[in-house]
């Protein structure tokens, strides 16, 4: 056997084991059975909705691509961040994981140099990294001071605060994280800055498009699981979801749940909202992830075996 086949074999028992893993941990038939008792308006709303999501998921990624002169599809950009975030899920830590599969997939499959595949998946982490942050920062300083434009601004004033700061040649992640890794993409990224500011603009709107319908999508199955959420309700809920995906376990196990039915309780709402909403959300983030894993394993391997036979022998 190849060392190519090898090491795709390698993945694949790998994979599967940590899918089977976190499989044998999730309620899916409880969650199938809340799926269920949504009526068709209501699965015909969220699917569309998640479809859309989707798309607009590889959107910051595709802006940052093209500000780096590389023209991938917005299909390809998106689906590609599909199967990173297929690995990451199922694989602990928050939310991070898949970074080597999108630059495995970026480059083999659409052709992008290395550099500025690796590049461009730094850029996309970190303002991510950013605008996690400032949603978290923004929900804590709204709750407590209960002022929408204070939400709006702090929102944009972390990732902005950030990439300008990267602009002007500081380095907020090597600071805190001294790596050469850290230092290497902050340095790429505050070109980026520098040079591409337009791109850059882009790809914090597209990021609080995304950060939008992850709104619109969790009020909406409020709503259609019987109890619609005020704003400062939906804030704390999603606020309890990213942190839930911040910690160190494989797909928040567990932990999402429990911060569902606390973020609820402490709102007076019924307990069994909180478990209904995670069972939704773990049904949806299992499937797509799911999806993400094998789609990606087969993209990669494939990746992997079509670079030994194209390596000369000597």
């Amino acid at each position: 056997m190849s060392r190519a086949r090898t090491l795709g074999a390698a993945l694949w028992l790998f994979a599967a084991g940590l899918f089977a893993w976190t499989l044998s941990r999730v309620p899916l038939a409880d969650a199938w059975s809340t799926i269920r008792g949504l009526d068709g308006t209501a699965l015909v709303v969220l699917v569309s909705l998640n479809a859309l999501a989707l798309l607009v998921f590889g959107l910051k990624w595709w802006i940052v691509l093209r500000g780096l002169g590389q023209k991938v599809g917005l299909f390809e950009t998106s689906l590609y961040r599909i199967a990173g975030f297929g690995f990451a899920y199922f694989t602990p830590g928050p939310r991070v994981g898949g970074e080597p599969v999108q630059v495995i997939l970026v480059e083999r499959r659409s052709g992008v140099p290395r550099d500025a595949a690796i590049a461009s998946v730094a850029l996309d982490r970190m303002l991510d990294a950013s605008m996690n942050l400032g949603f978290l920062l923004a929900a804590a300083l709204y709750l407590l001071e209960g002022g929408g434009a204070l939400f709006v601004g702090i929102l944009l004033a972390v990732p902005l605060g950030y990439m300008l700061a990267l602009a002007r040649g500081y380095r907020p992640l090597a600071a805190v994280v001294p790596r050469e890794v850290v230092r290497s993409s902050e340095d790429q990224a505050g070109r980026f800055c520098r040079e591409r500011t337009g791109h850059l603009m882009l790809a914090v709107l597209a990021g609080l498009a995304s950060l939008s319908m992850m709104l619109a999508e969790y009020w909406l199955m409020s709503f259609y699981l019987g109890t619609p959420l005020s704003f400062r309700q939906l804030v704390i809920g999603l606020a309890a979801v990213r942190i839930a995906y911040f910690l160190f376990l494989p797909a928040a196990l567990g932990v999402l749940e429990a911060g569902q039915v606390m973020a609820v309780r402490s709102l007076g709402l019924p307990v069994a909202l909180g478990v209904s909403l995670s069972l939704v959300i773990r049904f949806r983030d299992v499937l797509v992830a799911a999806v993400g894993l094998w789609w990606g394993m087969r993209a990669v391997t494939a990746s992997l075996e079509r670079s030994s036979r194209e390596s000369p022998r000597f």
